[in-house]
């Protein structure tokens, strides 16, 4: 009788473990048995829940999970499907468990947007400020009018509405915060040279000291990045490799980010924005652009709370980051990036961020290793599932089940704080971003913003990568040309952009006579010349260009010179 009531006692934890003992009378018979009261029917009742339950789970019949044990909470995340019928089968999560990362893997289409705009309405409901970061659609302005429903506050943006200047440090550390953006710049424009690396930190600490912001006497107005490049670009006795290398990249990004965008003395201070709800959406940017400044704003708003000191304080924002795949992409690198370091060390700042991806592939180890929350929709490769599996803890039946049966909406989630750590599956709310917002409602939303102060930084409105200064030919031009000079302007015309020595050497011209005919061109404005560095080492090379005036000179070459 005693291996009787042991089997029992196993059968009971065994039967708690895939929740077996649903109904009221099975749990009553579990709280005699525990007690100590020893019955028959109390004991076939217990095991014949647990038969019934294992059998259930092999057949398919039931979900093999764990109901959702979440009794209190503000923010509604879904329905859990483990659950009876006869049960509340709503998941409220706490609002703490949103203070830490999230992680949301699950294939396109299967409606991580759709979690994402029914979670950021509930933690607004809560007076939680949210932002909205969606690199590659415009879904997320659906929700313009939902908060509107609700009367909260939501601001969307687009590229061409930001006012931000990367250099802009704010209210943070002046040093802390230049040496966090250059270094993330200099990531940012691709392949940059060591020595190049080492200008653009040098120029940017040069401006820094010319605004007078390292000596406390300018506290409001911040140099742009089109300032940098154009110092770059004027700047005589630098390496000239290492400079043209940089305004080669800079320039390119400048020109993707516009004067528009950040061509400000003063621009908004994202800290200044995270008192406000945001929907940004970023698809018309270009990719280094976006991630660029993605990373820069939540670096700034991390970088503000680690300087006031904030520690275990109460959730302020929290940032959804949709498609963010490129973002947390490591390439299989062991190095720890400024995100994941900002990640790891900012827990208990009062902001948080949840990334949405299609995969894991990728994803820094460094980050899940700071993730509390982790979300895992339908995946068609197994690895992929098996590898989020094992960071879910979901053992081999639960994995067997997921490909099969999590349909579009349904997720697998789990988190490693809180009273529940179990896996557990539950499907979102239907959530409609259908809408008809217009230009004028967008414009509308962004009133809250008008009263940040901006200063425009005028010299850079008009800004261009390479300013050209059309000069009319002097009064000089009348005399005619010798057939040298013709030659040489008829090829100039016919082939622009080439070294000066390609155009002696193609004519089979004297090199003291080419360089006359240069000269006597140059003087009466009818060619341009530009030093460019064209190879790697070396002195710079002579490139000509004609001028507009050199057009009304066309002659037909003289043979020999």
């Amino acid at each position: 009788m005693n291996h009787y009531y042991e089997l029992v006692s196993e059968r009971i934890a065994v039967g708690l473990a895939i929740d077996a003992f649903q109904d009221r009378w099975s749990q009553l018979c579990v709280e005699k048995w525990q007690r100590g009261v020893r019955d028959r029917l109390l004991a076939e009742t217990i095991l014949s829940r647990v038969c019934t339950r294992q059998a259930k789970i092999r057949s398919g019949q039931v979900i093999p999970f764990r109901q959702a044990r979440f009794p209190h909470g503000e923010v509604f995340l879904g329905w859990d499907l483990a659950s009876s019928w006869h049960f509340n089968g709503q998941i409220w999560l706490p609002k703490f468990l949103f203070s830490t990362p999230w992680l949301v893997c699950a294939r396109t289409g299967h409606g991580k947007s759709v979690l994402e705009a029914d979670l950021a309405l509930g933690l607004a409901r809560t007076g939680t400020k949210t932002w909205q970061l969606s690199f590659w659609k415009d879904d997320l302005l659906g929700q313009l009018p939902r908060f509107q429903q609700e009367g909260l506050e939501l601001v969307v943006l687009r590229p061409e509405d930001l006012k931000l200047n990367p250099l802009h440090a704010g209210r943070n550390d002046p040093l802390t915060h230049l040496t966090a953006t250059t270094s993330r710049l200099a990531r940012h424009l691709r392949d940059l040279p060591p020595r190049a690396d080492l200008l653009l930190r040098g120029i940017c600490h040069e401006v820094y000291s010319e605004f007078g912001v390292f000596n406390g006497q300018n506290q409001t107005r911040f140099p742009s990045l089109f300032r940098v490049y154009e110092k770059l670009r004027t700047r005589k006795g630098l390496n000239i490799p290492a400079r043209d290398a940089l305004l080669d990249r800079l320039g390119s990004f400048l020109e993707r980010l516009t004067p528009r965008c950040s061509a400000w003395l003063q621009a908004w201070d994202p800290t200044d924005l995270a008192q406000h709800s945001l929907v940004l959406l970023c698809r018309k940017a270009g990719e280094d652009v976006k991630n660029f400044l993605l990373e820069w704003l939540i670096d700034h708003v991390f970088q503000h709370q680690v300087e006031r000191g904030v520690v275990n304080g109460d959730l302020q924002l929290f940032i959804f980051v949709d498609d963010a795949q490129t973002l947390v992409n490591c390439d299989g690198s062991t190095t720890i990036s400024g995100l994941d370091q900002q990640v790891g060390r900012n827990r208990g700042a009062g902001i948080s961020i949840a990334f949405f991806t299609q995969t894991d592939y990728g994803v820094s180890r460094h980050l899940l290793s700071n993730i509390n929350g982790l979300f895992l929709g339908s995946a068609r490769d197994y690895t992929a599932r098996l590898a989020l599996g094992g960071s879910t803890a979901t053992t081999s039946a639960q994995l067997e089940w997921i490909p099969h049966n999590l349909q579009r909406g349904c997720f697998v989630g789990s988190f490693a704080e809180g009273d529940w750590h179990e896996p557990f599956v539950f499907k979102t709310g239907n959530v409609n971003l259908a809408h008809t917002v217009t230009e004028a409602d967008i414009l509308q939303s962004q009133e809250p913003l008008a009263s940040l102060p901006l200063i425009l930084d005028d010299d850079f409105v008009h800004w261009e990568r390479h300013p050209l200064l059309e000069l009319q030919p002097t009064a000089a031009s009348s005399p005619g040309l010798s057939p040298a000079e013709l030659r040489l302007l008829n090829l100039v015309v016919a082939e622009p952009g080439k070294a000066a020595g390609y155009y002696t050497r193609k004519l089979r011209m004297n090199g003291r006579v080419a360089r006359a005919a240069r000269e006597r061109l140059l003087q009466l404005v009818l060619l341009r010349q530009h030093k460019v560095q064209l190879n790697r080492r070396g002195k710079p090379g002579l490139v000509l260009e004609p001028t507009p005036a050199a057009q009304d000179y066309t002659a037909t070459p003289t043979e020999g010179v």
